[in-house]
Order: structure tokens, then C-alpha cells, then sequence
């Protein structure tokens, strides 16, 4: 009868370890795969099976007297798993590692094997993870501690330095893009308004334009007030229609980085 949930002692809660043991036993697990997957002695699962316990020899003696040449055959060896049960507990040990379902008849269809073999790999599988050390820094030697903290920190480090470097590029595009021509679009204006060689209006001509501005050449009182908004505001223009005396404006940076270092190069002059 096919091994299942109901009736396997295997993974039947209720069955007792010498049921397991002699099931595993059936399926041809050796004493010491069988004591692994219970967590018991390799001598205890020797009686279980009714055996004899000698250094890890599985099999009991067949010879009640014990003479030379009267226990296993020379040469007799337990017979290795065929190569497509390898394949499944590969195949299985991996699902298992990695959490993933694993389907019996899929399984089984795929490497044309019996679902009860895919059942038994599946055992085996969980085990071998039940029974793998867990590695924490308490596990490691001294030397080892130091050298995973070390790589940490390093590791770390690499971190910190790729992410500024990220923020600094962004920053420097940013600055190059939008910041910058903004920038550049109202100085240019502003250099081009004031620092005309000419001038728009020579001195004269400003004077005759604002004289005739002045609130004091009208008399009715609207007109008065109209004039008088005109004349400041043709005052408030002057330097923009008039020829200004002053430096020539100074080489716009035209990156950010340039920005900067202009900046360094004003501070270590003023110093």
C-alpha cells in the first residue's frame, strides 16, 4: 500500500519512533540516517530494528558462533540509489531550501519516479535543514568575528560614499540645468540694460526729457499728480538710459562646479 499523510508513520504524529524507524528501515535508510532524522543513537535504532550495534555496522551477524568468514559476504555492498532518485532529492532539497511547494505527482511525472519516492526525498530534505547549524556571530572564532565586522564596515563605507556621490551628481545637475541658466537669463539682461558702451539717451537729452517731466510745468492739480509720477519714474530709469560708470561685469560661471571655485578664488583673495 502507497505511503500517505493518514497511514505514514513517517510524518504521522501519533506513531511511535521504533514505527518510524522501522518504516525509514523499508525504504532502505541506513541505522545512522535513520538515528540522524530522529535525533536518537545509532544503538537505539539498532534495537529497534531488533539488530546488533558494533561501530556502525547496520546489519546483525548471521553467524550465531561467530567464526571467521560467516558474516557479510566479501564484497557485498548496500546498493547506491539510482540515478533518477539522486535527481529528485535534488530537485527536492532545493524546493525545500528555498521554501517553495513541492507537488508529488509532479514531481514524480517529471523524473518517472513513484509519488511515495518524492515523499521520502521530501523527509529526507527537511532533516537535512532541520538538523544545519545556524551561523551566528557567537559560532564564529575570534578571528572570524573580526573579519565579517571588518567587511561590514567596509561594506558600509562603499554605502555612505556611492550615496553621496549620487547626491552630489544630482545636486551638480540640478545646479547645471535649472539654477544656472535661470541665473545667467537675468544677469545677461541686467548686464545688457546697464553696461551698454553708449547709452540709450546721451546726459543732455535725459536732462531735456525729465525737465519736461516736472510736475512744477503744469498747473491743474490731476495733471500735476500724473507729472509728478512720470518725473520719478524717468529718475528711477536713469542709470539704465544713461551710460553708468562702472567695472565690467564680471565672466559668468558657466557650470557649478566653476561657481564654486570662483567662490574659493574670492575668498582666498579677501584673506
Amino acid at each position: 500500500m502507497e505511503c500517505g499523510p493518514e497511514n505514514c508513520p513517517i510524518i504521522d504524529p501519533r506513531a511511535s519512533r521504533k514505527a518510524k524507524a522501522k518504516k525509514l528501515d523499508e525504504q532502505g535508510f541506513s541505522q545512522a540516517q535513520i538515528a540522524a532524522f530522529l535525533g536518537v543513537s545509532q544503538k537505539t535504532i539498532s534495537k529497534y530494528l531488533g539488530g546488533v550495534y558494533t561501530q556502525g555496522i547496520n546489519s546483525p551477524l548471521t553467524s550465531k558462533r561467530g567464526r571467521k568468514g560467516e558474516g557479510r559476504p566479501r564484497g557485498s555492498r548496500k546498493p547506491k540509489p539510482a540515478p533518477q532518485q539522486e535527481k529528485v532529492q535534488g530537485a527536492v532539497d532545493a524546493l525545500v531550501r528555498d521554501g517553495k511547494p513541492i507537488s508529488r505527482k509532479g514531481l514524480a511525472a517529471q523524473y518517472g519516479v513513484g509519488p511515495s519516492t518524492v515523499h521520502v526525498a521530501k523527509v529526507k530534505a527537511e532533516a537535512k535543514l532541520e538538523t544545519e547549524p545556524t551561523i551566528t556571530l557567537d559560532t564564529l572564532s575570534l578571528t572570524a568575528q573580526q573579519k565579517l565586522e571588518m567587511a561590514i564596515r567596509q561594506h558600509k563605507r562603499k554605502l555612505d560614499a556611492d550615496f553621496r556621490a549620487m547626491i552630489m551628481g544630482e545636486v551638480d545637475r540640478r545646479m547645471n540645468e535649472t539654477v544656472l541658466p535661470a541665473w545667467k537669463d537675468t544677469i545677461d539682461y541686467a548686464n545688457a540694460v546697464a553696461g551698454r558702451d553708449k547709452g540709450i539717451l546721451t546726459a543732455a537729452q535725459y536732462k531735456l526729457v525729465r525737465s519736461c517731466l516736472h510736475p512744477d510745468r503744469v498747473q491743474d492739480s490731476e495733471m500735476k499728480r500724473k507729472f509728478a509720477e512720470a518725473f520719478s519714474i524717468i529718475e528711477a530709469l536713469e542709470k539704465f538710459l544713461c551710460k553708468p560708470e562702472k567695472e565690467p561685469p564680471a565672466k559668468f560661471p558657466r557650470t557649478w562646479q566653476e561657481a564654486q571655485s570662483s567662490a574659493r578664488e574670492r575668498e582666498h583673495t579677501s584673506c
